[in-house]
């Protein structure tokens, strides 16, 4: 429920004149349908929710991509190339990089969780995030907390890190909180990664809400 309970409190789907486009992975089971679709339209239905996705006014379209899909958005100086590429999570996920695609606009960012780094530090997330601006990627665990969690399909931020460095990235943001971490937790986690990651060269921090970063 986690990776969809959001969607029913998203206030632009209840209005006239919206257009909602919504792309995710082929994931397993998806051969009855685009999985996504059916997911969204079951948990919102009774009765889980009241107002079911026939009450939704805006126009919504689904589509599926598969790794190393390609897509770009608008055009002239704002278009953007999207590209993906497979994460290790139970059922499937993908990384989605986002570039300028024009000369003046040539940054970056890559997105990238729910993710558990695999052993080898040369994986389809360290080619999709080659010297990319900002890598935003899963560390979800402390090292002792990951201990007991392999293959939960969540990381640590020294593991994150370690891809950082494989993809050449020029800044690392860690997120994908562990809820049962407080503020203070994080702070103090963030302290000491930040003290670790030093030899690396790359500035490294975790994610806050509402935070904007300025590429």
């Amino acid at each position: 429920w986690d990776h969809l309970q959001g969607f029913p409190f998203f206030a632009p789907a209840f209005h006239d004149g919206i257009n909602i486009t919504i792309y995710s992975p082929r994931l397993p089971g998806a051969h009855a349908g685009n999985l996504i679709e059916r997911s969204l339209h079951a948990q919102q239905s009774e009765p889980f929710f009241p107002a079911g996705f026939p009450q939704l006014r805006a126009h919504i379209t689904f589509h599926e991509i598969q790794p190393d899909h390609e897509l770009k958005l608008a055009s002239g100086s704002d278009s953007l190339l999207i590209r993906a590429a497979a994460l290790s999570h139970p059922g499937g996920c993908l990384a989605y990089r986002i570039d300028g695609a024009t000369a003046e606009k040539k940054r970056s960012f890559v997105f990238a969780t729910d993710h558990e780094p695999p052993a080898s530090s040369l994986n389809p997330l360290t080619q999709l995030a080659q010297e990319t601006d900002l890598l935003i990627s899963d560390g979800q665990y402390t090292p002792t907390e990951y201990i007991n969690r392999t293959g939960w399909g969540h990381g640590t931020p020294e593991l994150c890190l370690r891809e950082a460095v494989a993809a050449r990235a020029r800044r690392l943001l860690i997120t994908h909180f562990d809820p049962t971490h407080s503020d203070s937790t994080l702070a103090g986690m963030e302290k000491e990664f930040q003290k670790s990651a030093h030899a690396s060269h790359i500035p490294v921090s975790f994610a806050r809400q509402g935070q904007t970063i300025k590429l």
